[in-house]
């Protein structure tokens, strides 16, 4: 039997993407058990984004929607805080676990 939810966005010409930003390593957000956090990609041209940013103070996961080429746009920002960044072009492809960085430094 098959469930009647909707695989994929109303428009074909935008991609469902998961959404949702955490601080806790435990979290859904990280792990890519996200079920219901999803949103509809505003523009035709964006793209599905996950990244994870470590820094001596907090980590922080991030899925979302996104303009191609925001890999690099974060790199240049967070320099070599950003320890991961995926960009995809398919409905939920941003679903994959993200890493938890082994930083030397505790935090405080």
């Amino acid at each position: 039997m098959c469930n009647d939810k909707r695989i994929g966005s109303p428009d074909p010409s935008k991609l469902q993407c998961y959404k949702c930003s955490s601080e806790d390593e435990a979290s859904s957000c990280r792990t890519g058990s996200i079920d219901n956090n999803s949103v509809t990609c505003g523009r035709s041209d964006q793209i599905c984004l996950q990244y994870y940013v470590s820094t001596s103070r907090r980590d922080t996961w991030v899925r979302e929607c996104a303009k191609p080429g925001q890999c690099n746009d974060l790199g240049n920002k967070y320099g070599q805080s950003l320890e991961q960044c995926d960009e995809c072009e398919d409905d939920y492809c941003n679903n994959v676990r993200m890493s938890i960085a082994s930083n030397i430094f505790s935090r405080q």
